[in-house]
């Protein structure tokens, strides 16, 4: 369970730092900033259409959990994540890597 959780929480902040565009956002003015608040990234709708492509090496119930898991980061911020489960991670990934066509992120089962 625990190993489940580091999992998710990890690939929401890869996910994350993939659709961010890297520069700082103003601050707000106004506007809740208690518990509930929508201040997160994605809060102003601004990833909403985004598609992320996510190869991972998992399969069966572990990705339908980690979709699971993941259903509520897309849920609110607008990002679509498209999975690509494979068999044989390593080899797949660096046949796409050297097709030109890497996924935005790679999950890598150890």
């Amino acid at each position: 369970m625990h190993k489940r959780l580091t999992i998710g929480l990890a690939t929401v902040a890869i996910v994350v730092a993939a659709c961010s565009g890297g520069g700082t956002a103003a601050p707000s003015s106004g506007g809740s900033t208690g518990p509930g608040a929508s201040t997160g990234p994605g809060a102003s709708g601004d990833l909403a259409g985004k598609v992320v492509k996510v190869m991972m090496g998992f399969s069966g119930a572990e990705a339908t959990n980690l979709e699971a898991t993941l259903k509520p980061f897309e849920d609110s911020t607008g990002i679509d994540l498209q999975y690509n489960p494979v068999s044989d991670m390593a080899q797949q990934l660096n046949v796409v890597v050297e097709a030109g066509n890497p996924p935005d992120v790679a999950l890598v089962p150890q």
